[in-house]
């Protein structure tokens, strides 16, 4: 079978994006099917308005080329319901429409997932997508419920992001260290709650927590802030920019906690289930479908969404007792072995394919 599956770009060392991981974990992993893979939204660091505008222009018409030489049989459209992807993903699904192609609606997230937009055009749009695919996948039951129910539809899928078996095996903390290494890997945006982390971070060396250490990996709009924080504190707050490969690896092993005091526009964030793979012990608000995976106390920590107050006496418990974090550390990667695994995912996303062009 021959699938035109979308992502941003696949090149970890330039690109912050949980689909692309998705994306690139499927593509190595299902040697039962043929992957074309059309590139959807923008690297970070790309420049100009007319720059991006003339590369999605470049985007459309390498989609029609491909549809014109190429005998696709579905089409993987992976959208995250955020009002841009909407409208530029809303363009890919109709030229294959025209093309007479079958589509997998695939959901990541995004600010629309757990709730309708006021605006009535991306209101429309999301509803022609999931009336006009021939299957709407989802990432956990909680989407399923309130998707179906907004929507009035029916047959929506689950099918929970999967972790490469690699993240399983990196373990390498510093044993002699009394340090505390905490992580934060994603967008530098509002939404990921990153100005709660930065106050939180605040409150904390002021009340005497040296021994946090705070990395910080990836790119986005409150760089700025970010890197204000870290010249007022040098020694415990460090910037590594945008990590992929092996160095994303060095981090996760290096790594103690994972945090990630989302705001909106989760859905199930890949970076939250390879850190888990990885051991490390996630704080965690309940948006999207963190819920549905962290347990509080048991595989992980929930905090309130936009409280540093919440998040700060979170991470102050984890500093005074870091006798927990190793029992939490080993149920959250039993978890994530266990819940994520990689043959089971490709084997229902197959039949999810099978299903959709019978």
């Amino acid at each position: 079978m021959n699938v035109l599956i979308t992502a941003p770009s696949l090149n970890v060392n330039r690109n912050v994006s949980g689909i692309s991981s998705v994306v690139g974990t499927i593509i190595q992993n299902n040697s039962e099917i043929t992957y074309h893979h059309f590139v959807a939204g923008r690297e970070d660091g790309d420049s100009s308005t007319s720059q991006r505008i003339a590369a999605l222009g470049k985007s459309y018409t390498s989609l029609i080329k491909t549809f014109l030489k190429k005998s696709i049989d579905l089409v993987h459209l992976n959208l995250p319901l955020n009002p841009k992807s909407i409208y530029r993903d809303y363009l890919v699904f109709t030229i294959a429409k025209l093309f007479g192609k079958k589509v997998l609606l695939h959901l990541h997230g995004g600010k629309y997932l757990l709730q309708q937009p006021d605006n009535k055009l991306l209101n429309t749009l999301i509803n022609r997508m999931y009336v006009r695919s021939e299957m709407v996948v989802c990432l956990s039951e909680i989407e399923k419920e309130i998707i179906e129910k907004a929507y009035h539809l029916k047959g929506v899928q689950v099918l929970e992001n999967t972790v490469d078996d690699l993240y399983l095996t990196l373990t390498n903390k510093e044993e002699n260290s009394n340090d505390l290494k905490v992580l934060f890997l994603g967008r530098l945006h509002e939404s990921k709650g990153v100005h709660v982390l930065l106050d939180s971070i605040k409150h904390l060396m002021q009340n005497g927590n040296s021994h946090l250490k705070f990395i910080f990996c990836g790119a986005g709009p409150l760089l700025e802030e970010l890197l204000q924080v870290t010249k007022t504190y040098p020694s415990n707050v460090i910037y590594m920019g945008v990590v992929g490969g092996e160095e994303k690896n060095k981090m996760l092993a290096a790594a103690h906690i994972f945090v990630l005091p989302s705001l909106y526009g989760e859905g199930l964030p890949m970076s939250l289930i390879e850190a888990m793979a990885a051991g490390l012990v996630p704080v965690v608000t309940t948006d999207g479908s963190m819920k549905a995976i962290v347990q509080h106390e048991d595989n992980g920590f929930i905090v309130e969404k936009n409280s540093t107050a919440s998040l700060t006496a979170q991470l102050a418990y984890l500093a005074a007792n870091p006798q927990i974090i190793q029992t939490v550390s080993q149920n959250a990667k039993a978890f994530a072995q266990t819940r994520f695994s990689v043959k089971k995912y490709i084997s229902s996303l197959n039949a999810f394919y099978k299903s959709s062009v019978a």
